[in-house]
């Protein structure tokens, strides 16, 4: 399903804020995003043009992003085996076809509408709930975006949003399908099975040379020889660069002692304040104190509220006043203070009760602290860095010149391939896989951009050599021919074996004891499985929920053998669609079905309208050449 489509285009609104699309419109402006016209064009979807540098900051986002999920850096490669720049692409191409469509319809916006939706934005609304406008200016500038460009932004979006809500709004799910999606999602099967593991072949007698020729020939394609790359990189890494920081003992003890909340808690106290008008009203509350009046009896006299009375349990530099916490932080447990000219008016205090700090010596954090100090004095040199050695790069001088010029290590790679092995052993890339990535972008003679590291740093690499992949000759890839033909050997007579088991249980003459007996198996149950089959696996789940009760089947196991089930039970709950659960499920099926409409439409509106894609410009724009497409 497009997510440019999803409830209504009401996703994508929410995307400009938190800055999947802004960035485009941000750095090209609006009329740039989808221009006519537009020289390098990607795609075009009626009178309506994508740029490739347009699909390049979006594919980048979203790439990040992805990598944010995954917990590491995804390599472009990566990112389009899990079809990431197709998805881009088909998000880009149906805005643009609601936009083209918009456009011809002559659809408008009235500023007042487009300013009410701004307005009832919870993204820009105050903590009183309503509508900030220092807020909405704040997260306009963290977004490089000015009110009027926004505006129009904004204006585009609910148009599109206004052609698919006549389109597909309202949609009720029917019943019948809740039902049956409720079904789906709830049903729970019971099924008794055993594993049989899958063999490596090693027992298995080698074939004659005749046939294990034949196999090679049949799989000529599976025994290549990777293309391998020789490249030199240089890497200025925070890590690395702080190690050659020196760090005194004063600048330890300086940082200590100005973030010293850090290593631990510091003193609390709940400190009690009453204002006062004037310095002599406060005088006069004062002497009364002394002389027996209680500090509650005062903060009556002044109309000073329980709530107000309290700053609750504070530490000193909670208090922003530094009259006032110097006075509150110096009294004994109980005591209340003399008149304190603060900052804002004239106050008494009275310290209720005191926590300690407890924070950490000095020497117990002495060397995390003085490595803390390094890197963070690495990483404030890294983009100086990086601009002198990218003025070096440009004025033609080479990696190997540059190296020593910061004290930089140059380190050469020969013959390795896209996972980072040379032969079978992995060697150590830094960057790992995104160089690895870059590297294969590249080719001899071209200048690179440097590589950016996850966690900071940089990372000026030169393809040295490329050795293209080549199919090994038979005398080559003998070993691992053998090696494979012996797995598949094993698999088959596995598979021969389990379909002989198979029809001897469905006719009754074998029972799935006597068979997990003979194959020295265990008997196991998996006890009211989803259809994502607990811990047998979708595949195996799959193959359960398709087999009647009392039947028998088998599927792949997660481990790459093969299991062998009956099926013992089938539990389905009842529907009932007055449920809270049955209307929140038919709200979602419901939401499905406007998304598929609204999928069939805007692909309709395509086919209308006339829409193409540039593979060569889209290759070029990920970096790939067009063979790899």
């Amino acid at each position: 399903m497009l997510t440019a489509l999803r409830n209504k285009s009401a996703g994508i609104i929410l995307k400009v804020i938190m800055g999947l699309i802004v960035l485009s419109f941000t750095l090209w402006g609006v009329e740039d995003v989808f221009r006519r016209g537009a020289t390098n064009t990607l795609a075009t979807v009626g009178d309506t043009d994508i740029h490739a540098q347009t699909f390049r900051d979006r594919f980048q986002r979203e790439l990040q992003a992805a990598g944010s999920q995954f917990g590491r850096a995804l390599t472009t490669p990566e990112a389009r085996d899990l079809g990431l720049d197709r998805r881009v692409l088909a998000d880009m191409m149906a805005e643009a076809t609601l936009q083209e469509q918009a456009r011809r319809m002559k659809l408008g916006m009235s500023d007042q509408a487009v300013a009410d939706a701004i307005m009832k934005d919870q993204n820009f609304r105050g903590p009183n709930g309503a509508f900030d406008p220092n807020r909405f200016a704040q997260i306009l500038r963290a977004n490089n975006l000015n009110e009027p460009l926004y505006i129009a932004l904004q204006k585009n979006l609910l148009l599109r949003r206004q052609l698919l809500d006549g389109v597909v709004g309202s949609i009720k799910a029917p019943d019948a399908l809740v039902s049956a999606v409720f079904r789906h999602q709830n049903e729970k099967r019971t099924a008794n099975y055993i594993v049989l593991p899958r063999s490596d072949g090693a027992g298995i007698a080698a074939p004659d040379e005749a046939t294990l020729k034949n196999f090679y020939e049949e799989r000529k394609g599976t025994f290549q020889a990777p293309e391998r790359r020789s490249f030199a990189l240089i890497a200025a890494d925070p890590t690395a660069l702080a190690a050659k920081e020196t760090v005194t003992d004063e600048d330890v003890a300086k940082t200590y002692e100005e973030q010293k909340d850090k290593f631990g808690a510091p003193e609390q106290r709940t400190v009690e304040r009453i204002p006062f008008p004037t310095p002599a009203d406060a005088a006069a509350a004062s002497a009364k104190i002394k002389s027996g009046v209680s500090f509650e009896d005062i903060a009556k006299e002044q109309k000073v509220s329980d709530a107000d009375l309290s700053l609750g349990k504070v530490t000193k530099r909670g208090i922003l006043d530094k009259a006032v916490a110097d006075a509150a932080f110096s009294l004994a447990q109980g005591q209340v203070s003399d008149p304190v000219d603060g900052q804002f008016s004239t106050v008494i205090l009275r310290v209720t009760a005191i926590e300690p700090e407890s924070v950490k010596s000095l020497a117990e954090v002495k060397e995390a602290l003085r490595a803390d100090i390094a890197k963070q004095r690495a990483e404030d040199k890294i983009f100086s860095l990086h601009d002198q050695i990218e003025d070096d790069r440009a004025a033609g001088s080479t990696l190997a010149e540059i190296a020593p010029k910061y004290g930089l290590e140059l380190k050469t790679f020969d013959g390795v391939d896209r996972q980072g092995r040379v032969g079978k052993d992995t060697v150590d890339v830094p960057g790992g896989p995104l160089t690895l990535s870059e590297v294969y972008q590249s080719d001899v003679g071209v200048e690179n951009n440097p590589v950016q590291m996850v966690g900071g740093g940089y990372i000026w690499f030169d393809v040295t050599k490329v050795d293209p992949a080549r199919e090994r000759t038979y005398d080559e890839a003998k070993d691992d021919v053998l090696t494979r033909w012996r797995i598949e050997e094993a698999r088959k007579q596995l598979d021969a074996k389990i379909d002989t088991a198979l029809k001897d249980l469905r006719a009754g003459s074998l029972k799935l004891a006597d068979l997990a007996a003979r194959e020295n198996a265990k008997v196991q149950t998996a006890d009211k499985i989803d259809r994502r089959g607990g811990d047998l696996g979708a595949s195996v789940g799959s193959q359960i929920f398709a087999t009647a009760q009392g039947g028998f089947g088998s599927a792949p196991d997660t481990e790459d053998g093969r299991v062998v089930f009956e099926v013992t039970g089938i539990e389905v709950p009842a529907f009932d669609p007055q449920s809270l659960e049955a209307q929140n499920l038919a709200g979602r099926v419901a939401e499905t079905v406007e998304n598929d409409l609204a999928s069939q439409y805007v692909l309709q509106l395509q086919n209308d309208l006339g829409s193409s894609i540039n593979n060569q410009v889209l290759a070029t724009a990920l970096g790939i050449s067009t063979d790899q497409q």
